[in-house]
């Protein structure tokens, strides 16, 4: 019990500070349910909207499913891993937006000996802008067998796999990686399907963004045409590692320098970079 003045008015301002911080905290709280909630309100109408659509266009079941799973799925990607989001990209004056973009795509497009060899920042600016974000759910198809190869990918995160022949050829890959880079020069169809094993990021380059880079500066028209004849003519060391001779990463990433580090460091799962020549022909 407070025993004088000092002591009584201290604990009525304490009681009072409470009230306030208390007050505070719960509605945080109630502030962070709200918006949880109309999120989930919002995707449920989404997702009945979607229901009434497939069943009144009498869609294959097995097609529903897909399209609840991807849009599942893209809901959690908002909740869960914020880190993927890009709409804020969105607000974002003119020049920042070409600035973040360049940033998020021309360290892996350098990777590639076609774009090191560019070496002309205009050109590699509206490749980067014209690069498409593509997000892959464990189970999802990147791309697949016998489809007109139109675009590279780049895997920027997670990890993908072949669809094996048998069940103990399954390969699995990391970044920074790519496939699909043979389309940039000559007209070829996958030979695998490669799917997502997990949540999977990669951007995109199209073949029409290279043939439209070519016909505005001369010097990526030459460069690719070097690259294209090389090509034609089966001669692909420019593309290859010179590590390990094969397509689909650079030196840095090398599947030998994981090799290296399981004799040195004892046995460990190695997952290596793509080979080019196994996914187009």
């Amino acid at each position: 019990q407070p025993g004088n003045p000092i002591e009584r008015t201290y604990v009525v301002v304490m009681m009072i500070l409470s009230v306030f911080v208390s007050s505070i905290v719960v509605g945080e709280v109630l502030l962070v349910m709200n918006r949880q909630s109309e999120m989930s309100m919002q995707f449920e109408d989404e997702m009945q909207q979607c229901r009434e659509f497939l069943v009144a266009r009498e869609m294959p079941l097995s097609l529903q499913v897909r399209v609840y799973r991807f849009l599942e799925g893209q809901h959690r990607l908002q909740r869960r891993h914020r880190s993927l989001n890009r709409d804020f990209i969105g607000n974002l004056s003119g020049w920042l937006q070409v600035q973040v973009v360049e940033h998020l795509h021309k360290d892996h497009l350098l990777r590639h000996p076609f774009f090191k060899a560019i070496g002309l920042a205009e050109a590699m600016r509206q490749i980067c802008l014209e690069c498409k974000a593509m997000f892959f759910h464990a189970g999802d198809p990147v791309v697949e067998e016998a489809h007109l190869a139109l675009c590279a990918h780049f895997l920027v995160s997670g990890k993908v796999r072949t669809r094996p022949w048998r069940a103990s050829n399954w390969q699995y890959f990391r970044p920074p990686c790519w496939f699909g880079d043979k389309s940039f020069f000559v007209d070829t169809l996958y030979s695998h399907t490669i799917f997502a094993v997990s949540q999977t990021e990669t951007f995109t380059v199209m073949k029409a963004t290279i043939q439209r880079v070519s016909e505005h500066f001369p010097q990526v028209a030459q460069v690719h045409e070097q690259f294209r004849q090389k090509v034609l003519s089966d001669d692909l060391d420019s593309l290859r590692c010179p590590r390990c001779m094969e397509c689909g990463h650079s030196p840095e990433a090398c599947p030998s320098l994981y090799q290296e580090d399981e004799h040195q460091n004892g046995p460990r799962r190695c997952i290596g970079s793509l080979a080019w020549s196994r996914f187009s022909r």
